[in-house]
């Protein structure tokens, strides 16, 4: 990266740029509207952040979500232009971003993610692939990953959630043990899904952490080689995912946090959200 790039730059969302990159590369039912992400920006409910090059032309932006009244960030969403990945502009944005939102929020415990899901079962052998180097990426980054089960409420009222998984980058602020875990999980599917915690589907999502006490070791699953600095191609093969996925009637989300794919295996960078 020449030292024309203009990394991670924060906006007021007024210009078109990202707003064609995040029609382009989400699915109609996984965004919110432009209108109230502009409006949100106002309010500085939410961050945008861009990275362009030195034409000024958009390589990568990301909208994060700082939960009202948490201490905890919420990666809504990110995207990397298509025409753009060879740089590895989506890594270098996003170890930027992590940088900029530790210093903009001292007192919060990190940055949290979702994806979907590498231990589903049933997937074909793309999308597996897919999955996978999508979770490779965000670890490869240092990101750590929750090993408990995990679901995505849908978007569309009536409709069943999806298997996900839930990352975080963490801040060094606080340790982020199971009760940490279930504190955050229960707000972002109040505050992002407008999904009670008495909610069927939170409820069967919460309940493995029930009897957790502060202090003990969290939920996490070890690192790939690759993440962890061995030699190889850090591609792990997921066990499948074979919970049942419990009704509930989800509520449309507010936010949806949609993990990018680095597409481009030769170059460290991050491709579009699913």
């Amino acid at each position: 990266m020449d030292n024309s790039t203009q990394l991670c730059q924060p906006s007021t969302g007024q210009e078109d740029d990202w707003k064609n990159l995040y029609e382009s590369s989400f699915p109609v039912d996984e965004r919110m509207a432009v209108g109230e992400i502009r409006q949100m920006l106002q309010r500085g409910s939410i961050l945008l952040h861009k990275t362009l090059n030195k034409s000024n032309e958009l390589l990568c932006f990301s909208l994060t979500f700082p939960a009202a009244n948490s201490d905890f960030l919420l990666l809504s969403y990110i995207a990397t232009d298509p025409t753009k990945r060879s740089g590895g502009f989506g890594s270098k944005h996003l170890r930027r971003l992590i940088e900029i939102l530790k210093a903009q929020f001292p007192n919060h415990i990190g940055l949290f993610l979702e994806i979907e899901s590498t231990k589903e079962s049933g997937l074909d052998a793309a999308t597996q692939k897919a999955r996978l180097r999508r979770l490779d990426f965000y670890q490869r980054l240092g990101a750590k990953r929750l090993c408990k089960k995990y679901l995505l409420p849908s978007m569309v009222p009536g409709v069943g959630p999806r298997h996900g998984e839930l990352l975080w980058f963490e801040f060094g602020v606080k340790v982020i043990d199971d009760p940490v875990l279930a504190k955050v999980i229960a707000e972002i599917y109040e505050k992002a899904y407008n999904l009670p915690v008495t909610d069927p589907l939170a409820q069967s999502i919460l309940a493995q952490f029930s009897g957790a006490t502060s202090g003990g070791a969290p939920s996490t699953c070890p690192l790939p080689p690759a993440a962890a600095g061995a030699t190889g191609s850090g591609t792990t093969v997921a066990q499948p995912d074979t919970s049942a996925q419990p009704t509930g009637g989800a509520q449309p989300a507010q936010i949806v946090d949609r993990g990018p794919d680095s597409q481009d295996a030769k170059q460290d960078s991050i491709g579009d959200a699913k």
